[in-house]
């Protein structure tokens, strides 16, 4: 047999081969944005429309959650990963009673929203809204300077926020 001839077995490494380029090339299109090299957190809309302690508070808090849930796509050394820019509108904590409980409950649904850009370069490649509820618990506290409940309440819809957003786009 000479070494020109191909074997049956061969052929079909090779075909399985020329098969699973195409695969590999047509994942990597699919999401030219699935690693991030950094975070950035806009705040400037919540500053405008809410106390300057609850902006604070979310451009403290938001980064953190934002790596934490964002972790396996985290890539801070690659210079061609995307930049994920994650803008907030609004906090708004709900009134006592907001959470529909029944006259007996003070119960509260805060909200959260804004808009998380992905940004290659410097084009915008996707935007995903964001809108997200918590329900709180009882106390109508609103001093989030303190670290009281209403403290809480915005950290977990910042933690809200950045939980969401991954399988928003789809990761």
């Amino acid at each position: 047999m000479s070494n020109s001839v191909i074997t049956r077995r061969s052929a079909l490494a090779l075909a399985a081969g020329a098969l699973s380029v195409p695969l590999i090339v047509t994942r990597a299109l699919s999401a030219p944005y699935a690693r991030f090299r950094a975070f950035e957190v806009d705040v400037a809309p919540l500053r405008a429309n809410n106390t300057p302690e609850v902006a604070d508070q979310v451009a403290r808090m938001l980064p953190g959650f934002l790596r934490q849930y964002f972790a396996p796509y985290y890539a801070p050394g690659d210079r061609g990963a995307a930049v994920l820019r994650a803008r907030v509108d609004t906090v708004w904590l709900g009134a006592p009673g907001s959470a529909g409980g029944g006259s007996n409950s003070n119960d509260a649904v805060d909200w959260i929203t804004g808009v998380a850009s992905v940004v290659v370069g410097v084009h915008i490649a996707a935007s995903y809204p964001v809108q997200s509820a918590v329900q709180a618990g009882s106390v109508p506290d609103f001093d989030v300077s303190g670290g009281g409940v209403a403290f809480q309440r915005v950290q977990n819809l910042a933690q809200a926020y950045a939980q969401w957003l991954p399988g928003q786009m789809g990761l």
